[in-house]
């Protein structure tokens, strides 16, 4: 038996992951690209072209007082694009019309993990959301989990 305790809620979102990587498609050749962010700035590389992009990702919270305070951007992954630069994630695949991604290989692998675990557990004495409350009910479903995994695994084979 397959048993996986979940990670925290937060593990594989856009702001968690930018800190390591988010893999995504380079815009200008459609190489494998790597988007990270440090110091209020993200950065695309991208390993097949070699072209660098850089944006501020900082957003401005203006108070009473008329005083800027940065914040970092806490965007989240929509349309399976990265928030930053608008890339399409690299591990992108479709499952009857919904979009089934992951936002790099840590992430791929958790879900596969996740979805072929004959018992899938919360952390005791964890109140809190987990990771898989942030994914959809077509991909936690009994019917179609097998399916899901095997095209995650096919991903994870071809890149």
């Amino acid at each position: 038996m397959r048993r996986m305790v979940d990670e925290e809620y937060g593990a594989y979102g856009a702001h968690t992951a930018v800190k390591s990587e988010l893999n995504v498609k380079c815009p200008k050749c459609g190489g494998f690209g790597i988007v990270t962010a440090k110091d209020g700035f993200a950065c695309l590389k991208c390993t097949n072209c070699g072209s660098v992009e850089k944006k501020v990702c900082m957003a401005y919270q203006y108070e009473v007082s008329k005083k800027a305070y940065d914040l970092p951007c806490y965007q989240a992954i929509e349309n399976a694009c990265e928030p930053f630069f608008g890339c399409e994630l690299w591990f992108l695949t479709y499952f009857k019309s919904h979009p089934v991604w992951a936002v790099n290989r840590d992430h791929l692998n958790y879900l596969i993990r996740y979805l072929s675990a004959d018992l899938r557990e919360k952390p005791v004495g964890y109140p809190f959301k987990k990771q898989a409350d942030h994914l959809p009910s077509f991909m936690k479903s009994a019917k179609n989990r097998e399916r899901i995994v095997r095209l995650l695994t096919k991903m994870q084979m071809e890149f």
